[in-house]
């Protein structure tokens, strides 16, 4: 902390803010598993696809009837794409889940020693987590403003 002063000081939790904390930390922690549990799924689609995109391209094109020129981006720059996009969303759900069950866990031993660093902890955890999903909310919303925008100029 900045100041001196001791967390404790201002940790006069009562049994319903107790109750609550640990029950935002359970929460916290299993949808934060969740979320590590979909990363890791996301990850072995993704290498799955990326390491038979070939095959998916030739059937998609005998069934959708694609262009050669559609099938050329595809097979070139298309897949290199799709595995930076794909590793990008699996990292960003890996420290999603990561930040979430740290929270969980620094609350849960909290409770456990009432030390308080790991108070401390979990409430930088949870900051994390919250500055994460903001930043990342902010850039979807101005991306979706941005090609509503482009859709209705065009």
């Amino acid at each position: 902390m900045e100041n001196n002063e001791s967390i404790l000081q201002v940790t006069n939790i009562d049994s319903s803010g107790q109750f609550q904390l640990v029950n935002s930390g359970k929460w916290a922690k299993f949808i934060g598993i969740v979320y590590l549990v979909i990363a890791a799924l996301m990850l072995l689609i993704a290498i799955l696809v990326f390491a038979n995109l070939d095959l998916i391209a030739n059937s998609l094109m005998n069934i959708n009837g694609m262009s050669q020129e559609a099938l050329a981006f595809m097979l070139g720059a298309g897949k290199w794409l799709f595995a930076l996009m794909m590793a990008l969303s699996c990292f960003i759900l890996f420290l999603n889940g990561f930040f979430l069950v740290k929270f969980g866990a620094a609350t849960k031993s909290y409770f456990i020693a009432y030390a308080e660093d790991t108070l401390s902890d979990s409430f930088h955890h949870l900051g994390r987590y919250l500055m994460l999903t903001t930043v990342l909310s902010i850039l979807s919303t101005v991306f979706s403003v941005a090609a509503i925008a482009y859709y209705l100029i065009k």
